[in-house]
């Protein structure tokens, strides 16, 4: 699915010196399903490496495959098709005076040809609230009222759920997306990626600075030290570590 190959980034000064290495030779192969959670302190990497396998960053050195496509290869149109990034902030995905409706509408969308009328109809808002409600999120009543009515929890479920849409590999980048929520807010949105990557098949890679979160969800945990991937724990590995242990990683 996913596949790096002795990936490098570095920043260059003065004379194509460089200045920073943030991303050390990383090898690395993620499953079709996996949900993977990536830890580390700041600057260890984390967001760099999710901005390589998106596309929006050029490896330095070393290579990137999705489903077998090498996407140092393709153009930036291409890579975009890829996989689907969802930020710490949803307003930077969401369209604040358009509708549920119409936002779900326009991200259905995203690769197709443009054209003057987006086509929202009552089939399509009734596809939305299947979709919901085969998910088990309380927003069918919301569908025509305008983002910006929306709690910050409610927003980022909506663009979690628009990443879906047209995400042909189904890939998903999430970088911090429960930064702003409460424990509450979180959990909904936590148990939303289990239930994309169990029932659906997505394939999920999420940085996180939650230690409960990295303990409580995903199947493989992976932490990063300055530009390296320093520990990697998979299934019943991951689920014997304890909070602890974890917070040793950090020292």
């Amino acid at each position: 699915m996913i596949q790096l190959k002795q990936v490098c980034k570095s920043y260059y000064g003065e004379n194509n010196l460089p200045v920073k290495q943030v991303i050390d030779h990383i090898s690395l192969d993620i499953r079709s399903g996996e949900f993977l959670i990536l830890l580390g302190n700041n600057g260890s990497g984390k967001t760099t490496l999710l901005d390589l396998i998106h596309g929006e960053l050029q490896p330095s050195s070393g290579a990137i495959f999705v489903n077998n496509q090498n996407i140092n290869e393709l153009s930036y149109y291409q890579k975009k098709t890829l996989t689907a990034k969802i930020y710490q902030d949803p307003n930077l995905t969401l369209s604040d005076n358009l509708t549920v409706a119409e936002n779900f509408r326009l991200a259905s969308l995203r690769y197709d040809a443009k054209r003057m009328r987006i086509g929202l109809n009552e089939k399509f808002k009734s596809t939305i609230v299947e979709r919901l409600n085969n998910l088990s999120i309380k927003l069918e009543h919301k569908i025509d009222a305008p983002i910006k009515e929306l709690s910050g929890g409610e927003k980022q479920i909506v663009s979690i759920l628009m990443a879906t849409f047209n995400n042909k590999n189904k890939i998903l980048l999430l970088d911090e997306p429960t930064a702003y929520l409460d424990n509450n807010k979180s959990q909904v949105v936590m148990q939303l990626l289990s239930q994309l990557v169990n029932c659906e098949g997505h394939t999920i890679i999420l940085v996180t600075h939650s230690l409960l979160l990295a303990r409580e969800y995903g199947n493989r945990l992976l932490f990063m030290k300055n530009g390296c991937i320093t520990k990697d724990y998979a299934d019943d590995m991951k689920n014997k570590l304890t909070i602890t242990e974890i917070a040793l990683w950090f020292v």
